[in-house]
């Protein structure tokens, strides 16, 4: 896996891990939406390993530095599945962990407006686990950047999700990450040097 990709796996488990601390003193949430949250944020690795699928990507395309031709993004979006293949549970002494890796390697590309892939699952369909755990991942990627696109500022990657909310990301996952700044920012600046 590139070290690019690594920190980004990282940073994002990070981020999301601490959504999920917020959800849980939070009213609203289903019984079992918030065990998954809680589980999630005491085994990292379940949500470093969302991007696992992309080692089966060749590396030229992750670090294509230009925009990917139809074909070269219809594999890229293969990365979810590949990804969820990898953590059938079946014979696993403890399935949680590779359950909920399972669900976020396959559904964080998922869109609010069911445009996203690789179902295209609308509205509620994603679980809110994997719709909060999309809007770190996009926060990462905003302000890590991408070889196809610069980093952008705390300020510019907060308001494209705010913007995006009922479109891409799912509100009430966008209103946890409005009011969960502060946090998002100290981890920012705590692992700058990934």
């Amino acid at each position: 896996m590139p070290r690019s990709l690594q920190a980004h796996c990282i940073r994002t488990a990070r981020y999301a891990a601490a959504l999920y601390a917020f959800v849980q003193r939070s009213d609203g949430l289903a019984h079992e939406e918030l065990v998954v949250c809680s589980y999630l944020m005491d085994h990292p690795a379940a949500m470093q390993a969302h991007d696992v699928g992309k080692c089966m990507i060749p590396g030229e395309l992750l670090d294509k530095a230009g925009e990917l031709t139809d074909g070269q993004m219809e594999l890229m979006k293969l990365h979810t599945l590949w990804g969820a293949l990898l953590f059938d549970p079946t014979g696993s002494e403890d399935p949680e962990p590779c359950r909920y890796a399972k669900y976020l390697a396959l559904l964080h590309h998922e869109r609010w407006d069911g445009t996203g892939y690789p179902y295209g699952f609308r509205g509620k369909e994603t679980p809110f686990p994997v719709a909060l755990f999309s809007v770190a991942d996009a926060y990462d990627a905003m302000t890590a950047g991408r070889p196809y696109q610069p980093a952008r500022s705390h300020e510019e990657a907060w308001l494209g999700i705010v913007s995006e909310a009922g479109k891409q990301f799912n509100p009430a996952a966008v209103e946890v990450f409005k009011r969960s700044e502060a946090s998002l920012q100290k981890i920012r600046k705590e692992t700058e040097a990934l």
